[in-house]
């Protein structure tokens, strides 16, 4: 065996072991960067919708909700659960399940599912017209009001002003639904009438 070329070999080899030591390193630091940067752009990044119904820009993101988004979704949500025929009600109300947060999915499941029961026994027809909305980004709750008429059969059950509260959580920009409770407000209460 010839020593020079021993030599020479073991050398290119050192050289080839440093030259896949700085390429490792230089890879693991921009894969450090990387994690950096897509973290500090998930905090920055919109989606922005602009649905054919819609005329407002509508903006979500990890942290916060557009007005206009709150109003489109208050809408959504009392008219899903407060417009129904017999023949309609499991519907919506399946609809309506697939906004709440996971951790109160079961609970509201059951409550809809035996109020879909009742509807559809009781051929219960409701329609629902909002007046008011407003909403609290700080405690993360939308008020809507507005008109409710309500019919067994052909015969008319009541016509009354009521208010619901929607409790909403933000999961890193997905909607969730957390509570939707009848609440009693005074007659001026102002809000968002658009």
């Amino acid at each position: 065996m010839n020593p020079a070329k021993f030599v020479s070999e073991q050398k290119k080899l050192a050289g080839n072991n440093a030259t896949l030591r700085i390429m490792v390193a230089a890879l693991f630091v921009g894969l450090i960067v990387n994690a950096f940067v897509s973290y500090s752009m998930s905090k920055r990044v919109r989606t922005v919708i602009l649905p054919p119904v819609v005329t407002d820009r509508i903006e979500l993101s990890g942290v916060n909700f557009s007005d206009s988004y709150l109003r489109v979704m208050s809408r959504y949500i009392m008219g899903l659960a407060r417009n129904y025929t017999p023949a309609s009600a499991r519907g919506n109300f399946d609809e309506l399940l697939a906004l709440f947060d996971p951790s109160v999915y079961a609970e509201n499941k059951t409550r809809l599912y035996t109020l879909a029961s009742t509807i559809e026994t009781a051929r219960v027809t409701s329609v629902w017209t909002p007046d008011t909305i407003s909403w609290n980004e700080g405690r993360r709750e939308i008020v809507v009001r507005g008109t409710r008429k309500e019919y067994v059969g052909e015969q008319k059950t009541s016509d009354a002003l009521e208010s619901y509260a929607i409790g909403y959580s933000n999961n890193n920009g997905r909607f969730g639904i957390l509570r939707i409770a009848q609440v009693d407000l005074p007659a001026t209460t102002k809000g968002d009438t658009k």
